[in-house]
């Protein structure tokens, strides 16, 4: 009798077993094969959000140019130098560009970046003995005169002028209650300028006010965006009319059009400590392809030169 009983749990256990065998094959094979009832949609977003990025990548990947011939640049005086495409964002040459330089007067394009986002274009500024500054380039500012914000940024973008870019500083100073120093910085931290430092408006020399090419490419794509094509004019001269009648005009600093007009440029600076240096670009089909020259003995032609490497080793 125990034999029997024995036999007959033996024989119970293996036909559950069996069940059970057959039951989970079932449903591991349901769910091999994607026959769930039940899936989540938030995951199947998850995916085909995936994907969608993976194409645009893909995409974007077709747009990088590729060198057919060896770059060289030994003969640029720049000591440091980037060449980007603007439309990618893709690295077509550089040197030094992440080695901190003083930068001159592309201080001012933080200065105009600033003012385009924080005070009105046609908000008429009263000059006062603080923004006075003689350094050329200069408008010769009056005392007691009127000027409108506008007028301010395109001397500033047109001509360098020094006491245009510290009328903006002391304006933005009294609007905001924060030093431009810190406006600046705060300015350049959001746009991940984590090797650049602002302690003036202008672009004076200073061990504070420095910045790299690679940094100089965030502000740029920041400014360009911002500003839009009127960035890119090099009119030889601005003149304007303050609301007291006073005319004012400044000659351009830029004069790399004069020597290639399919060329522009969106700021020049020249001090004693940064020599000369200069954001520029040329159009390529649908592409703005933008230099950066820091630490240059001849900007004009060290651009002219860097762009006419780039067009023959990319076959533009």
């Amino acid at each position: 009798m125990e034999t029997q009983t024995k036999k007959l749990t033996l024989y119970i256990s293996a036909v559950l077993f069996f069940c059970l065998l057959v039951f989970g094959s079932f449903y591991g094979i349901k769910g091999h094969f994607g026959l769930q009832n039940n899936l989540n949609p938030q995951v199947l977003g998850a995916q085909n959000g995936q994907n969608t990025e993976i194409k645009q990548i893909q995409e974007q990947l077709t747009h990088y140019f590729t060198p057919i011939a060896a770059l060289n640049f030994d003969n640029i005086s720049a000591d440091s130098f980037l060449v980007y495409d603007q439309t990618t964002s893709q690295w077509l040459a550089e040197k030094n560009a992440e080695e901190p330089q003083m930068i001159a007067s592309l201080t001012k394009l933080m200065t105009v970046l600033l003012a385009k986002q924080y005070l009105d274009p046609e908000k008429s500024l009263v000059v006062t003995q603080k923004d006075i500054v003689k350094t050329n380039p200069n408008l010769d500012l009056v005392i007691g005169d009127s000027v409108l914000v506008k007028d301010l940024i395109k001397s500033i973008l047109v001509g360098s002028a020094n006491d245009a870019a510290q009328k903006l500083g002391n304006e933005l100073e009294q609007e905001t209650g924060v030093s431009m120093e810190a406006q600046m910085n705060s300015e350049a931290y959001k746009l991940s300028m984590l090797d650049s430092y602002f302690d003036n408006p202008m672009g004076f020399d200073s061990k504070n006010n420095y910045s790299t090419a690679s940094d100089l490419k965030q502000l740029t794509d920041k400014a360009t965006s911002l500003i839009g094509p009127e960035i890119t004019l090099n009119p030889e001269q601005y003149q304007f009319q303050s609301l007291f009648g006073n005319t004012y005009r400044i000659r351009a600093t830029n004069k790399l059009n004069k020597k290639d007009n399919r060329s522009y440029s969106i700021k020049t600076g020249r001090t004693a400590g940064a020599k000369e240096t200069m954001i520029s670009g040329f159009s390529f089909k649908d592409r703005n392809i933008i230099i950066i020259l820091l630490g240059s003995s001849n900007r004009e032609q060290d651009a002219l030169t860097i762009k006419a490497k780039i067009i023959n080793g990319y076959a533009l």
